[in-house]
């Protein structure tokens, strides 16, 4: 197996191999929202997730997937010829929806002959069985990879960030996808920091919380990539009482997110590494 000479089997070695290259995103918007924003569960959403829903990258909802996928196609043609590429709906949550409008967005994006695979980024708390059996189907056409949010296995961590679900539910969307076959679950797992302000709950992530995250991930057998984070503004507003919030003293300093992330993927035992 070629990993390309990294240090763990990347997502994107994996894709290299594959489909014998490198493969590209196109980021799409189907139009979502999310239950942690339209009130079912919160209108907040989780403290890191960004106004366009983490789908900045994607094109405008009002074009129809084709024309989305054409848009996102021409501008990454500048740089290659002839790639490869995977309709990535990624804005939002992209299961949270009327089942008919996910067959129609899912199916003209499936059957464009410039996509070689579906992902879809979505929560574990969207996955009900009609879901489950549109993505058997559509697997059966084309590779599907769903991207779910984990974040933290720590309870105390994904209370504060609003993430709005328990650990166990992310636990049975896993074995729910593993069950129809589809071909990887990418995990998110994110480190948090604060230039000024420090939760005593999120210093408690930082270190070993976070390897017991990734390592956690991994024992249920899903990909995971590791983002990092720094957001001041809602950790401020969000910290549950003046007694849980500090100043960082101006002696000390915190250790840059990207030494940190680097140590917690070098952390995980090699044996591990091989997903």
């Amino acid at each position: 197996m070629n990993w390309h000479g990294k240090r763990y089997y990347s997502f994107d070695s994996f894709l290299k191999n594959y489909f014998g290259k490198k493969i590209y995103k196109v980021s799409l918007d189907g139009g979502f929202t999310c239950p942690n924003r339209d009130g079912t569960l919160g209108t907040g959403g989780c403290i890191f997730c960004s106004e366009g829903g983490s789908g900045d990258f994607a094109s405008s909802a009002a074009l129809s997937v084709t024309d989305q996928i054409t848009a996102g196609i021409e501008m990454v043609s500048r740089k290659i010829e002839n790639g490869k590429y995977i309709a990535y709906f990624q804005a939002f949550t992209n299961t949270y929806g009327p089942i008919e409008k996910l067959e129609a967005l899912y199916m003209e994006a499936v059957n464009n002959p410039r996509i070689v695979a579906l992902a879809i980024g979505t929560r574990p708390d969207c996955l009900p069985a009609e879901v489950l059996k549109l993505l058997n189907q559509l697997n059966k056409i084309k590779p599907v990879f769903v991207e779910l949010g984990l974040q933290t296995i720590h309870e105390e961590t994904a209370s504060f960030i609003r993430r709005g679900y328990p650990l166990s539910c992310f636990d049975e969307a896993v074995m729910n996808l593993h069950k129809i076959g589809v071909l990887t679950v990418v995990c998110r797992c994110i480190y948090l920091f604060s230039s000024f302000i420090i939760t005593k709950i999120l210093t408690k992530m930082i270190r070993s919380d976070m390897l017991w995250t990734i390592v956690g991930a991994i024992v249920i057998g899903v990909a995971t990539t590791i983002y990092w984070l720094i957001k001041i503004d809602d950790i401020s507003e969000t910290a549950p009482n003046e007694d849980q919030t500090y100043e960082s003293d101006k002696n000390d300093e915190i250790e840059p997110h990207e030494e940190a992330s680097v140590e917690t993927v070098n952390s995980v035992p090699e044996e591990h590494t091989n997903i």
